[in-house]
Parts: structure tokens; sequence; C-alpha cells
């Protein structure tokens, strides 16, 4: 764990799939960190968030973002899902984009 806190010192944007299962599964990837003072709850932001542009993405490539897998129920794969709606929306129209669009 002692390579943990490299992590969290580096990363610009740390990024859960859902903040409320580390609290209710204790879960030390991120809760050990936190106790020894490398992360806080307001350093981290949930994917939905991120996804919908309630949190700010990273502003420049040289940004580091930790993304925090914690949940196993594919919500990550579902705001990719939604991400790639919306830009298919946008420059896609007609019959093309029925299935996808709808």
């Amino acid at each position: 764990m002692g390579s943990m806190g490299g992590y969290f010192g580096k990363a610009d944007l740390i990024v859960a799939n859902l903040i409320e299962q580390i609290r209710l599964d204790e879960q030390p990837e991120i809760l050990m960190p936190m106790r020894k003072g490398y992360v806080s709850w307001n350093n981290i932001c949930e994917l939905g968030d991120l996804c919908i542009g309630r949190v700010a993405a990273r502003t420049a490539s040289a940004q580091i973002m930790y993304h925090h897998n914690n949940v196993g129920i594919g919500i990550q794969f579902a705001s990719v899902c939604k991400r790639v709606i919306e830009i298919a929306r946008e420059k896609i129209s007609g019959p093309s984009c029925r299935w996808i669009c709808s």
C-alpha cells in the first residue's frame, strides 16, 4: 500500500464508480490512503457525474486521472454508452441513427 499514496498524490482527478459503495464495502483501496491523509471524500467524484458534465474532466493531457473501478455492476459501461449516444445524436441523423438514437 506504500505506493498507493503516490497515485493519489499525483492524481488531478479521482473517480470512483460509486462513492457510497466505498463506504458500504469499506474498500481499502480508497479508505487506507484516506486514513493516511493522501485523499479526502472531497477529492473523489463519481463516474456518472463526470460523464454528465457535473464534474470537470481533465483539461490538459498532462493531468492524471485515477479511476477506482469499485463496483461490479457495469456502471462504467452504462456511462460510456450514454456518451456514445450523445455523440451519435450530434453527428448522425436520419435512418442510420435510429437504432442507436431512439
